[in-house]
């Protein structure tokens, strides 16, 4: 296959993130998967474990008034399967040796500690691209983009006189819809699992569940890894970094420990996938390695259009979050207390900010301007009569009823 047709399909990652003419994907998804081995190293299957977790129950938690939300460590080892005193253990190496607040330092040099500040340090604009500034353009988004906003861990003794660590949080609105979608292509309890973790096939699973999601999308049983074009790496390293293999300097036992990898996580997933290589003709890039699924079926149309339906409401949900949020700032503004949850579902409820928000989606995503006469606004916001009477003018023409 053309590379740079492998590249080109690798770009559009995500169907979830595309309608069929206008938006493409905001983040390269399947490099995106590595980035996490070679940000956060032997951290990454804690920082994985993190944002699943938060995934997971964000829809759950409450925020307080300041938008915080409490992350319970005791929960998130059960969901590692792991115990509460490994995630506050001493970190062999942290990363980070001072931290604001001093009360907490001993936090922060502990596993959990150590993977949260990453979160909150390390930004990901590696992999986010703005897409809103034209049709085909695309720009770096300059400020830091970090998983946390915001990250508050305070101490309070015990009654045995140990330390118990209240930790929050805040989402950084713009990466929220992103990198949750990425992980909603993986299977929690395989990520979690404990042999994934203890050979290293995190990053290799991540990458495998993106990349599957593409090849349905195009109908074609073959995914081939491409270059890495920021480092220079040659298909066969790139991979060679995702399967986290790259300290095997001979290259016919690194190619037998991917086969070995690739054996393990097979039986894990239960879902197998085959390595493949097409013999190069040049010796650098070490044969192009791809990839088919034995259980292989590609997207139907139907698929495909909840697809393109699931993205819209992420948006809208995201977008409408902040108009709730900017809302809710003028306590004049609040008649009754409701979580955002809460309050999106009283249809009735302030539903000009939902309106707005639903017209500056679809202007986002579809690159069309609605109004308050625009048929997407009446079927999803009018009142029955409304809906019923614009339906008989689409079918009688606009002058029924007068």
């Amino acid at each position: 296959m053309d590379p740079t047709k492998a590249l080109k399909r690798a770009e559009f990652i995500t169907p979830a993130f595309q309608t069929d003419e206008q938006f493409s994907v905001d983040r390269n998804f399947t490099r995106y998967s590595y980035k996490f081995y070679t940000n956060f190293g032997s951290d990454s299957s804690l920082v994985i474990a993190i944002i699943c977790y938060v995934q997971q129950n964000i829809s759950k938690l409450e925020q307080d008034i300041f938008g915080m939300y409490e992350f319970d460590y005791k929960k998130f080892a059960i969901f590692y399967a792991c115990s509460p005193q490994y995630l506050i253990g001493k970190h062999k190496n942290p990363l980070f040796k001072t931290v604001s607040n001093g009360d907490v330092k001993s936090f922060f040099y502990s596993r959990l500690g150590n993977a949260l500040y990453s979160l909150k340090k390390k930004p990901f604009n590696d992999h986010y691209m703005q897409h809103n500034v034209g049709k085909d353009k695309r720009e770096r988004v300059e400020e830091d983009l970090l998983f946390f906003q915001n990250l508050d861990v305070m101490t309070i003794k015990g009654k045995t006189g140990k330390d118990k660590y209240v930790i929050r949080f805040s989402l950084n609105d713009k990466l929220e819809v992103g990198i949750f979608k990425f992980f909603d292509r993986i299977d929690k309890k395989i990520i979690t699992n404990r042999e994934i973790r203890k050979d290293n096939i995190d990053t290799l699973y991540l990458y495998l569940a993106s990349a599957k999601n593409t090849s349905c999308f195009y109908g074609e049983n073959r995914f081939d890894v491409v270059s890495d074009w920021n480092s220079g790496l040659s298909p066969f390293d790139f991979l060679s970094v995702i399967m986290q293999v790259d300290n095997i300097k001979r290259f016919d036992h690194r190619k037998e420990k991917m086969f070995e990898k690739m054996k393990h996580l097979n039986k894990i997933t239960g879902d197998p996938v085959n390595l493949c290589f097409d013999v190069s003709s040049t010796g650098k890039s070490h044969n192009q390695p791809y990839f088919t699924w034995v259980n292989f079926e590609p997207y139907k149309k139907e698929q495909l259009a909840q697809l393109y339906n699931s993205a819209f409401e992420e948006y809208f949900t995201l977008n409408l979050k902040k108009s709730w949020k900017l809302f809710h700032l003028e306590a004049t503004n609040v008649k009754t207390k409701y979580s955002f949850q809460e309050w999106r579902a009283i249809e009735t409820y302030d539903y000009k900010i939902k309106m707005e928000a639903f017209i500056k989606t679809w202007a986002e995503l579809k690159g069309q301007k609605l109004d308050i006469t625009s048929e997407q606004v009446i079927m999803r916001f009018g009142t029955p009569e409304q809906k019923t009477l614009f339906q008989k003018k689409k079918a009688y023409g606009p002058n029924y009823g007068k």
